[in-house]
């Protein structure tokens, strides 16, 4: 996962650079400096947003990873040593069961 992570960084860099550039950029675009600033605004709210989501993304990530483990370890213990009751296990773990435990409805 090293190149995901090397591409997650280069996007944040992009937008930092980006954010501090906006207003100049927005001005010289050749409309009102009001315009040009209500642009930098909504282009750092966008920003905001963005971030806001990527950490969310980490965080449910996270979770998923966790229970995965955890319902995993749970299962084989569970089992008695079976290798394979892990596994298929796993398959029934993702976002739409983890609903239950972030008190998320189910999709619909």
């Amino acid at each position: 996962m090293p190149s995901a992570n090397f591409e997650a960084q280069a996007c944040q860099e992009a937008i930092a650079t980006e954010r501090r550039r906006c207003a100049r950029l927005f001005a010289l675009m050749g409309v009102s400096r009001e315009a040009a600033d209500l642009r930098a605004e909504v282009f750092e709210t966008l920003a905001d947003q963005w971030e806001g989501r990527r950490q969310e993304c980490r965080r449910r990530r996270e979770v998923t990873n966790f229970v995965r483990v955890l319902t995993a370890a749970a299962v084989y213990a569970a089992s008695g040593g079976s290798i394979l009751a892990p596994v298929l296990a796993n398959v029934a773990v993702n976002d739409g069961v983890l609903g239950i435990f972030t008190g998320k409805s189910w999709p619909k």
